[in-house]
């Protein structure tokens, strides 16, 4: 917690070590040598790999996710099961809160099939946004303590931005294209928000 004050002599002194050892202090989460790690292993990638074609946030909702339940097993009361409903939105989210060892192992699944699935990262192919050579995504819990995972993902052939910068510039056909793609997202955007 950032905004921490300490409030002993002892916790004052821990403080102090860690502030002036915070380099040294990579493998711990939280402190400003790990930030420093992430940041130079962000850097390497960069170097190795170029400029990143997407920075994503994934969020998977917990609390409407029949996956969570199932993950939960005895968690749950069987009755809903057996007579063919659901638990409602209240139960769901007193499991969630009461259980944040499934929500865990939930985001884990849905974050590792992103990775197999949708990017298809280490497998023969092209995954969804193309063949992608690395990623890297960092966790954070949000105020209400659910997961979600910031990622950037590099994409074999994706341009550098002098390169891209360029197309856009002088390459008609690209400009024709990268239009046409933004007016379809558009579009659907409008459709999903009337609907």
């Amino acid at each position: 917690n950032p905004k921490y004050v300490p409030q002993r002599q002892e916790e004052k002194a821990l403080l102090h070590l860690v502030t002036r050892v915070g380099a040294l202090l990579g493998d711990l989460p939280g402190t400003a040598g790990y930030k420093i790690r992430m940041r130079n292993e962000i850097r390497s990638l960069i170097n190795f790999h170029g400029t990143p074609a997407f920075f994503i946030t994934l969020n998977p909702s917990d609390i409407h996710n029949p996956l969570v339940q199932i993950i939960a097993g005895d968690a749950i009361t069987y009755d809903y099961i057996e007579r063919g409903e659901s638990l409602s939105e209240w139960q769901r989210r007193l499991m969630v809160a009461q259980h944040p060892a499934y929500c865990a192992r939930f985001f884990h699944t849905m974050i590792t099939s992103f990775i197999h699935i949708i990017l298809r990262h280490g497998r023969s192919g092209r995954g969804l946004l193309g063949k992608c050579t690395a990623y890297y995504g960092t966790v954070e819990a949000q105020a209400r303590g659910t997961l979600h995972c910031h990622m950037l993902i590099w994409i074999d052939g994706h341009p550098n931005p002098q390169r891209m910068r360029d197309m856009i510039q002088d390459d008609t056909e690209f400009q024709h294209n990268l239009f046409t793609w933004l007016e379809g997202i558009i579009k659907c955007e409008l459709l999903g928000t009337t609907q």
